[in-house]
């Protein structure tokens, strides 16, 4: 039985790991060849301060970009394509044929990705606000 239940708003942790290790480990036992792991990509200043980056998972033959971010300075400098591309390569390396991600309706970057060859997949409604989450896929070649 469960003693506590803790909640975590911790970016990383070895907590976290077991959640990803314990997936793997089901989906092997069921004969699952691909598994998830977690990624993530960052560019720094010259100082070393993170200036842009991604984060997400290969999980399942798809690189699936969870969180992608630009410093508003370097916004319009190509940083966001370069570590999306970035993300598209090593996935194709690790043999990855899709790559997806979802962007909400009030960051207006739908045109972003577009131009990075993805596509809507689909759009979920009901998001405080009337937000909406729009879902997009590209697949690798």
């Amino acid at each position: 039985m469960c003693a506590e239940i803790c909640f975590s708003q911790a970016e990383s942790g070895c907590d976290a790991s077991v959640i990803t290790s314990g997936i793997n480990e089901e989906a092997k036992a069921l004969g699952v060849a691909s598994s998830s792991e977690p990624f993530s990509f960052f560019v720094k200043d010259d100082g070393g301060a993170v200036i842009a980056g991604c984060n997400g998972y290969f999980v399942h033959g798809s690189a699936y970009t969870d969180q992608l971010w630009v410093a508003k300075e370097y916004r319009g400098n190509g940083l966001g394509r370069i570590v999306m591309n970035k993300v598209h390569k090593e996935g194709m390396e690790r043999g990855c044929c899709i790559a997806t991600t979802s962007t909400m309706s009030f960051r207006n970057v739908v045109g972003f990705y577009e131009k990075l060859g993805y596509v809507v997949d689909f759009i979920r409604d009901g998001y405080a606000n009337g937000a909406r989450c729009i879902f997009l896929l590209k697949k690798l070649a």
